[in-house]
């Protein structure tokens, strides 16, 4: 990866491998981020929410929508950044990534508290039946989003740059 400098900008020569992933990954999961800002809240998260004070689903929903809107926004950022040359691209797709991940691991930490027993019963019957339930799904989509984001962030070395830029 190599920087110059355009206008007093500094101008990255990203990989080609980062340019396929802000196409093929980056590109779907903004519409990932939107469509799950938008269906999860309608459907009442799958009834969820459906026996809650009001109050307090209000307050979820918002945070849920907020939270996959701005993954959403970074993700798009992330892509922008990559096709226009600038710094750390990489790093605003690792927090996406994580941002995308972080509601899942909550919600399988607040099941794993309530019943540590039931999680685990539930996990091992999945396991050996092989069938995947919300739970499997969730443990998978939390370790793809979260290893991923350690890969993007790892292989961003842009601030490198900004250093350079400083001295």
């Amino acid at each position: 990866m190599e920087a110059s400098t355009i206008n007093h900008q500094i101008r990255v020569d990203w990989p080609l491998w980062a340019k396929i992933y802000a196409v093929v990954i980056g590109s779907p999961m903004v519409a990932v981020s939107i469509g799950i800002a938008i269906v999860l809240p309608l459907n009442r998260f799958g009834g969820l929410t459906e026996d809650t004070e009001m109050l307090g689903a209000i307050m979820f929903t918002a945070a849920f929508i907020v939270t996959f809107l701005m993954a959403a926004w970074l993700f798009f950022i992330s892509i922008v950044r990559t096709v226009n040359r600038h710094v750390e691209a990489l790093t605003f797709a690792a927090t996406g990534h994580l941002i995308i991940g972080a509601p899942a691991l909550v919600y399988l930490t607040v099941s794993f508290v309530q019943d540590d027993e039931a999680f685990f019963n539930k996990l091992s019957f999945a396991a050996g039946d092989l069938d995947f339930i919300v739970e499997f799904k969730l443990i998978c989509w939390v370790i793809f989003h979260f290893y991923f984001a350690l890969f993007l962030a790892i292989n961003d070395t842009t601030w490198q740059y900004l250093d350079e830029e400083e001295g």
